[in-house]
């Protein structure tokens, strides 16, 4: 796990600003004292683990992501983009185990929270949907995904033809998009575990 003087002071900061102790930190993201511990320290943990952090204490996540070396995506100023699937808010707004409340039977699977903002996985998400995600950095042909793409965050079909990757929106109005590793800003963040349906 990589080290960074950087992150370990932003971490220590955050708990100092927030007058709370590691144990209380850890207590709070049931992220375990060790894992704060090592924070603490320097220790980068997964993006995952940076956002469901800051998401417990109330705070930004913007800060920690980037001592932590993550690019914190941009939310676009538009949804509509054809090729691109849904965009997700992210991390602004963004449910969390805390603040949202995830059924006993998902958290075992879930790392995150996103909620589904556009209408290329429509009809099998829509708008205000709220998705868990299974924190991994690559998936499987077939899998539904959350990725980062072009500093946006965005939710598809993985599908893998002839050995090139591409995002496939479940609307049919929305194109495939092939994806080229070594000229975009592309990363699998997880599965798409469940999602919900607010009504």
């Amino acid at each position: 796990m990589p080290v960074s003087a950087i992150f370990a002071r932003e971490v220590s900061a955050t708990l100092v600003r927030l007058g709370i102790s590691q144990r209380e930190a850890a207590a709070r993201s049931r992220l375990g004292p060790r894992t704060i511990s090592n924070m603490c320290l320097g220790q980068i943990p997964s993006a995952a683990v940076v956002l469901r952090f800051s998401a417990a204490l109330g705070i930004s996540a913007e800060a920690l992501l980037e001592a932590a070396g993550y690019a914190a995506p941009r939310l676009p100023t538009s949804t509509s983009a054809p090729g691109i699937a849904p965009c997700i808010e992210w991390p602004a707004n963004m449910p969390s185990l805390e603040h949202y409340p995830i059924p006993p039977a998902f958290r075992a699977v879930t790392d995150f929270c996103l909620r589904v903002n556009g209408e290329s996985m429509s009809p099998a998400l829509q708008a205000g949907d709220i998705v868990g995600i299974t924190a991994r950095g690559d998936a499987q042909s077939g899998q539904l995904v959350a990725a980062r793409l072009n500093g946006r965050i965005t939710l598809a079909l993985w599908q893998i033809v002839g050995g090139v990757g591409r995002l496939q929106p479940d609307n049919p109005a929305y194109p495939a998009l092939p994806i080229n590793r070594a000229t975009m800003d592309f990363a699998i963040m997880g599965i798409v575990a469940w999602s919900l349906r607010e009504f």
